[in-house]
This record gives C-alpha cells, sequence and structure tokens, in this order.
C-alpha cells in the first residue's frame, strides 16, 4: 500500500513538472515570435520618421574627428525589419567666414535585413547635424535630422514624433490655411525643421500640393544678396516637412509659396531673423494677407526702419531747363578783310598791331605802288584835259572809276584833284569800325594783289554759340528763351533767344551748335569767353513722378506701386524727360497711382527682388 502510494505521488509530480516544461516552452515560443518581443538589432536612439521607426547608434557614442562607424535599424510601424531600403546619411557644416559650406556623406550598406552599416569620416571638430534619408517603394520617403557634434551624443530633435497637423503659426493665404511651425522655435544658424500643415477653406488637409520655401538675405556692403530655398517633401497627407540650412546670423524673411490645381496659387512673407521668433506681417493681424504674383509685403515697422514714403503721381506743366556750355564768338558777318587789287609796298604801318581800334575812314597803313601811280597819272591828265574842253567826259569818268576799283575813296580823289600832283604813297583807310584781329605785314612788306593783309572785327554784336545734345535737339527752336552766365562773373546775366539751329551734327562730339546774339557795344564780351547757356522749354501739362521714386536696373526702370495693407508691386515704366526733381512717365502709370517715393533702393534689397520677379 505504502509503495502504491508513493508511486503514484511520484507520478503525479512527475507530471506536474512536464505540464510545467511544457507550458513555459510555449510561452516562451509565443513570446519569441511575437514582434513586442524582439530585441533590437542595434542599440542606440529610437526615432520615428514618417511610416518607420528607426533605431540609430554611432561608435564612439561621441563623435570624434576621423572615422565613426553608424548603425541604422529600418522597422515599419508593425516592428517588421525593412530590407532593401535606398538609405541615405550625411552631416553638414554651415559656412563661417571665409569658409564655405561642407556636406560629408557616410558610405552606407545593408549589413542584415534592416540592418544598415556604415562609416562618416569627419574633417574637423563643431557642429555636424545629420541627415538621416530612408525611402522604399511601400512606406514612401522619410528623412530627419539629428543634432550631432563632436565631444557630443547624438541628440534626436525634439519634434521626430510625427504629428497630424503642424504646431506654429496660423496663416491666411489665398484660398489656403496654413500652420507653419519651426524648429528650434527661434530659427539657428544650421539646420531647422520645417512644417508646413495646408488645408482648405473648410479645414481639409491639401494632399500633393507645390510647396515652395526660400529666405532671402539682403545684399550688404560687398557681400552679395543671398538666397537659400528649403528643401520640402510632404510627409503625410496636407503635412510638408523639410529642412532650411542657414548659412549665418542675420535678417532671413521667409518666402511660402502654395500651388494646387484646385485654388491656384497663393504666397506670403513671413520676417524671421536667428535668434527671434519668426512672426507673420503686421499688417496681416494674426493671418498674412496672401499677396498677388509679383507683389511683396512688409509690414509696418520695417517700413519705418528703412523710411518709406508715398506720393501720388500727378499731371504738372513742366518746363524742361536745357543746359549747355558754350563760347562768346565773333558775328562773322561783321568781319572784314584788307586785301588789295594791286600788287606794291607798305610805306607807313599805322593799325601796327593786333588789338588795335580802328574807326571807318582812319588810315591804316599807306602803299607804293607803280601801277596805282599810273593811274594817279592818267586821272590828273584827263581831268587837266576836261577843265580844257579837250577831251570827253567818259574818259574821264573811266580814269576814275579805275581808281575807285583800286579802293581810293572819293575824298582822296578830290584831294588829288586840289593838290594837282599825284602820292607815290597812298593812305589805305579803314572800312569799318572794329579791332585789329589779325595783321599779316609790316612797314616795308611786299603785297599782291589780293592777299590778305589785315582782318578788322567789329564786336559791338556778338555771338554766344553752345553744343546740344541730339536728344535734345527736337526740344529746340528759334526763339527758344535762352539765360547765359559767365563763370568769372556768376552775377553777370544776360538774356536773349536762340536765333540759330545747325542743321548738322559734329561728328566728333555728336552735338549741334546753336547760336544766340548779343549786344555788346560796351565791349564787355570778349570771343572766346566761357558761357554757361540755360534754354527754358515750355513743354505743357505731363504725367510725372519725383525722381527718387524710379529705380535703374540695366535696361528696365521700375517704381512701386503701394496697394494697400502694407503690400507693394513693382511696375516696369517707361520714362520721358527729367528735370528739377522730376521724371516724366511715357507709360506705366496713371494720374493718382500711389508710388513709393524712397527707400525704394532699400525695399528692393530687403526682398530680393532682383532674384525673384522676371521684370528685374
Amino acid at each position: 500500500m505504502r509503495n502504491s502510494l508513493f508511486a503514484r505521488k511520484l507520478l503525479w509530480f512527475g507530471g506536474l513538472v512536464v505540464l510545467t516544461l511544457v507550458a513555459s516552452a510555449l510561452g516562451a515560443w509565443y513570446w519569441m515570435s511575437s514582434p513586442r518581443a524582439q530585441t533590437p538589432a542595434v542599440p542606440g536612439t529610437t526615432i520615428s520618421a514618417g511610416a518607420y521607426q528607426l533605431r540609430f547608434n554611432l561608435e564612439p557614442g561621441t563623435p570624434q574627428v576621423g572615422v565613426n562607424q553608424l548603425t541604422l535599424e529600418v522597422r515599419d510601424s508593425k516592428g517588421q525589419p525593412v530590407a532593401h531600403a535606398r538609405v541615405e546619411v550625411g552631416a553638414n557644416m554651415a559656412a563661417m567666414g571665409d569658409m564655405s559650406a561642407m556636406h560629408i556623406p557616410a558610405e552606407i550598406r545593408e549589413a542584415t535585413s534592416g540592418v544598415y552599416r556604415g562609416t562618416l569620416d569627419l574633417p574637423m571638430s563643431g557642429e555636424w547635424p545629420l541627415t538621416l534619408s530612408i525611402d522604399t517603394p511601400e512606406l514612401g520617403h522619410a528623412e530627419t535630422v539629428l543634432e550631432m557634434a563632436t565631444g557630443r551624443k547624438v541628440l534626436a530633435p525634439a519634434s521626430t514624433a510625427p504629428a497630424p497637423a503642424a504646431a506654429g503659426t496660423n496663416i491666411s493665404a489665398g484660398a489656403y490655411q496654413l500652420r507653419f511651425n519651426i524648429d528650434p522655435g527661434t530659427p539657428q544658424v544650421g539646420m531647422n525643421q520645417l512644417t508646413l500643415e495646408v488645408r482648405d477653406s473648410k479645414g481639409q488637409n491639401l494632399a500633393h500640393a507645390q510647396v515652395e520655401m526660400g529666405v532671402t538675405m539682403a545684399a550688404m556692403g560687398t557681400m552679395p544678396a543671398m538666397h537659400i530655398p528649403a528643401e520640402i517633401r510632404e510627409d503625410t497627407a496636407g503635412v510638408y516637412r523639410g529642412t532650411l540650412d542657414l548659412p549665418m546670423s542675420g535678417e532671413w524673411p521667409l518666402k511660402i509659396s502654395v500651388n494646387t490645381p484646385s485654388f491656384g496659387h497663393a504666397e506670403t512673407v513671413l520676417e524671421m531673423a536667428t535668434g527671434r521668433q519668426v512672426i507673420t506681417p503686421a499688417t496681416g493681424a494674426n493671418a498674412a494677407q496672401a499677396t498677388e504674383s509679383g507683389t511683396i509685403q512688409i509690414d509696418t515697422r520695417r517700413r519705418q526702419l528703412i523710411g518709406v514714403t508715398t506720393g501720388q503721381v500727378e499731371r504738372k506743366v513742366v518746363n524742361y531747363s536745357v543746359r549747355a556750355s558754350g563760347r562768346v564768338a565773333s558775328d562773322e558777318r561783321r568781319l572784314s578783310d584788307v586785301a588789295l587789287k594791286f600788287n606794291g609796298f607798305i610805306g607807313t604801318l599805322s593799325a601796327n598791331f593786333v588789338g588795335a581800334p580802328v574807326h571807318k575812314g582812319d588810315p591804316l597803313f599807306t602803299v607804293f605802288s607803280p601801277t596805282l601811280l599810273n593811274a594817279q597819272h592818267e586821272y590828273l591828265n584827263a581831268y587837266r584835259a576836261r577843265q580844257q574842253g579837250g577831251i570827253a567826259a567818259d574818259l574821264l569818268d573811266g580814269a576814275r572809276q579805275r581808281l575807285l576799283l583800286w579802293d581810293v575813296t572819293p575824298e582822296q580823289i578830290h584831294e588829288l584833284e586840289v593838290r594837282n600832283k599825284p602820292l607815290e604813297h597812298l593812305p589805305i583807310v579803314s572800312p569799318v569800325n572794329g579791332i585789329v584781329m589779325e595783321k599779316m605785314v609790316v612797314a616795308g612788306s611786299a603785297f599782291n594783289a589780293g592777299e590778305k593783309l589785315l582782318r578788322i572785327g567789329d564786336f559791338s554784336r556778338v555771338w554766344v554759340e553752345a553744343q546740344v545734345y541730339q536728344f535734345e535737339l527736337p526740344l529746340l527752336k528759334p526763339g527758344t528763351p535762352a539765360k547765359i552766365t559767365f563763370p568769372d562773373d556768376p552775377k553777370h546775366v544776360l538774356h536773349g533767344v536762340v536765333n540759330y539751329v545747325a542743321p548738322f551734327m559734329e561728328g566728333d562730339t555728336r552735338s549741334a551748335r546753336i547760336r544766340i546774339e548779343l549786344d555788346n557795344k560796351d565791349g564787355v564780351l570778349r570771343p572766346d569767353m566761357y558761357a554757361e547757356v540755360q534754354l527754358a522749354v515750355p513743354l505743357g501739362e505731363r504725367l510725372v513722378v519725383p525722381e527718387d521714386a524710379v529705380l535703374y536696373s540695366g535696361a528696365n526702370r521700375v517704381v512701386f506701386l503701394d496697394l494697400g495693407d502694407g503690400r507693394l508691386q513693382p511696375q516696369r515704366v517707361h520714362i520721358g524727360l527729367r528735370n528739377n526733381g522730376w521724371i516724366e512717365i511715357l507709360d506705366g502709370l496713371k494720374k493718382g497711382d500711389t508710388i513709393v517715393t524712397s527707400g525704394n533702393f532699400l525695399i528692393s534689397s530687403e526682398t530680393k527682388l532682383k532674384g525673384g520677379l522676371e521684370q528685374w
């Protein structure tokens, strides 16, 4: 009995042990086959990126200059390894001073199913934000950025967990409701994470939109303007994520552009600067106003900082002023040359220096000429014979006419008759009042018939001649009022009118000559004096804007239209004449348009218009 009872207890205990072992084995098998119980193949940092669960490790744990070993385990949302994924890993260092930005890609290969290993060779110490990018046909593309620096452990960004919507700033842009976030909340030099949620007016997420973001820093001194585009991809339906790598600190206005076939295009600009939170333009209150294509938006604070003022396009009576350099010149109609019609010799020279004043009838010099002496004898003989009635009157008249043609005056002929004797040295008198301008002879000089001996100029009236350019010629005509001043005596002002416009251009200067005739009885004006000529040309009523309102960009001329609510639109215009601080507008504006009259150059730099608008 006792043995039988012992045998039964032993059998019962053995069965219990067997059942316990079987249950343990089944439990172990169940937990080992469950995805939740699988041990991660890679120790380190756990990260969520899109539809992927990542586990990342770096050896050594603290990044160092030189080679670092990378391991990345990629699983789906159910914990299953994701094999044959396209994995890219790279580190970036922002530009600093004269050193350009650097990108160091890692060499990554799939070691086992879902586990990817590689090396990253860091050339120097510093901040090296690490970008992880995964792409498969089944689960699509996702990426994330880890903060990394030599001497510091890798940290996952605070916003790595996927969110159904973006936290941050609400913005209205056209037909879109946007929610924008940047991580870190205060933009920093280096990598910044951008998230934009795009919804329609009913709050429905808009997938497959064309989203573009970019920042611009205006030119400063010799540093050119910079435009940095953000890399944006659709993460989930209506949520777009990307990265923005800022190379340096400063003001970086952020432009957001959204486009869909259903709702069209809209864009807005946010103020952004390193060390300061992103804010929407002040004129848009809590929501920035949508900007039409080509327009820009500048809030009230920034307009005050850069000194923006506005005015209206006007129609004004315009008097165009032409300024030209001129000189005093002799009146060519008042020049006389002294030249004789016979050969001879100079006797006494009365007008014996250049600049000598002479009066009409005054002797200039005496001449000896055998031909002239014979002509005097012939006239006396004819005169005596006529007195005695021996010859006809026409013979006397012929002898007299010969003397007159040889510039012997009637008074000198009368003196010859009274004297009844020829003069060997006959005086030659001045034909005009004036000044000796040129003298080619001295006492005793021989001369030939027709040779210029003296030039006498009458300066009682003079010309002021000025050169005007080709584009000014259509405005000028005889009768245009002119004011003449002289550099050596600005208080000496004379007034006249244009009485001649040259019908041809002068090839060397590509200008034409105009002429003003002035009275000079007092002799104050002397030939070759410099003069300043100002011509007032009435143009009538014209459409004009202040001169400072027009920006010059190559062949283009641009004016900023103020559309209200902080919106400015660059408008290309065609300009005409400019004068007295005003510029004529031929096309592009109309009377009453409100335009920016100062600060427009800073506006163009601030908003990077030259890189973003076709008309620039």
